[in-house]
C-alpha cells in the first residue's frame, strides 16, 4: 500500500505530464491552423487544375486520342506512396492507414504484380518489414524539408520512371481530412488520371474547347507534371492536418485523464492523512485514559 510520501510524487509527477500534454495540445492547435491555411491557399488553384484535366480528357477521348497518363493498361508493376506521420503520439492515425494499405499490398502479391514502396515519415516503419524487399524510397527526413519545391524534387524521378512504362500504375495512401476532428485513410490512384466516379453529363462540350499552340504531348506532359506534383503535396498536408488533429485530441484525453488521477490521488492521500489523525488522536486518547486510571 502506497503511503503519504509516495502518493505526493504520483501527484507531482503526474501533474508535470499535465503540463506536457496541455502544452502539445496547444502547439499541436498552433501548426493545424498553419496547415489548415496552406489547404486553403492551395485549395482554388488544385481544384481549377484538377477541372482542367477533366475536361481535358474528356475532350482526348471524344477525340478518339490517347495518352500515356490518360491510358488505361495492363497492371504489372506499381509505384505506390504511403504517407506516414511525422511524429508519434497521434492516436490510431497510422494504423488505421496500415489497415487500409497493408492487406491491399498482399491482394497485389497474390494477383504477382510487381509494386514498389516510397515511404514518406519515420514513424511505424516496422510494419512494412514484412515488404522489405520491395521498399524503393524511404524518406524519414521528409517533414522536416516539407514544402513544395523539396516534395517535387522527392517525386521526380518517380513521374520520370512513369513516362518511361517502367510503372504502369501510381497510387497514393493517406488520411484524407474529413471534418476538423474527422478523417479517413484512403488509397487514390494518381496515374493514370481517370474520369472514373465523375458525372460527365455535367461538362458542357459546347461551352469551352481548347486550342493547342504548342505540341500536344508537350502541353500535356508539363500539365500532367504540375498536376502530379499539386496532388501528391496537398496529400501530404490533408495527411499532416489530421496527424495533428489527431495528436490534439489524444494530448486533450492525456489532460483530462491525468487531471482524474489527479483528483483521485488527492482523495486517497486526503483519506490516507485522516486516517493517520484519527489514529493519533485515538493514541492520546487512549494514553490519557491510562494515566487518569493510574
Amino acid at each position: 500500500m502506497l503511503n503519504k510520501k509516495e502518493i505526493q510524487k504520483k501527484i507531482y509527477s503526474i501533474t508535470n505530464t499535465k503540463k506536457i500534454t496541455k502544452v502539445m495540445e496547444m502547439i499541436s492547435i498552433i501548426k493545424m491552423k498553419k496547415i489548415k491555411n496552406k489547404i486553403n491557399n492551395m485549395f482554388d488553384y488544385f481544384h481549377t487544375l484538377t477541372e482542367i484535366i477533366k475536361k481535358l480528357i474528356y475532350l482526348m477521348k471524344s477525340k478518339k486520342e490517347t495518352n500515356i497518363f490518360i491510358s488505361s493498361k495492363k497492371v504489372t508493376r506499381i509505384a505506390f506512396i504511403i504517407v506516414l506521420t511525422s511524429k508519434g503520439l497521434c492516436g490510431g492515425l497510422n494504423n488505421n492507414l496500415f489497415k487500409k494499405v497493408i492487406p491491399y499490398l498482399k491482394n497485389l502479391s497474390s494477383k504477382k504484380i510487381i509494386y514498389k514502396l516510397i515511404i514518406l515519415g519515420k514513424k511505424e516503419i516496422n510494419f512494412f518489414n514484412q515488404f522489405q524487399n520491395n521498399i524503393k524510397i524511404y524518406d524519414n527526413n521528409f517533414f522536416k524539408k516539407l514544402n513544395y519545391l523539396n516534395s517535387t524534387k522527392t517525386f521526380k524521378t518517380l513521374f520520370s520512371d512513369y513516362k518511361l512504362n517502367k510503372f504502369d500504375k501510381i497510387l497514393i495512401a493517406f488520411n484524407q481530412i474529413r471534418n476538423k476532428s474527422n478523417y479517413t485513410s484512403v488509397i487514390k490512384t494518381l496515374f493514370p488520371v481517370s474520369l472514373k466516379n465523375n458525372n460527365n453529363n455535367k461538362i458542357n462540350q459546347n461551352s469551352w474547347d481548347y486550342v493547342y499552340e504548342s505540341n500536344i504531348n508537350l502541353l500535356l506532359k508539363n500539365l500532367f507534371n504540375q498536376f502530379f506534383n499539386i496532388k501528391i503535396y496537398y496529400s501530404v498536408l490533408e495527411n499532416l492536418f489530421s496527424e495533428y488533429s489527431s495528436r490534439v485530441i489524444s494530448m486533450k484525453n492525456a489532460t483530462e485523464n491525468s487531471s482524474n488521477l489527479i483528483q483521485e490521488l488527492n482523495l486517497f492521500y486526503n483519506k490516507l492523512r485522516q486516517d493517520s489523525i484519527t489514529q493519533e488522536l485515538t493514541e492520546i486518547i487512549s494514553g490519557a485514559s491510562e494515566v487518569l486510571m493510574d
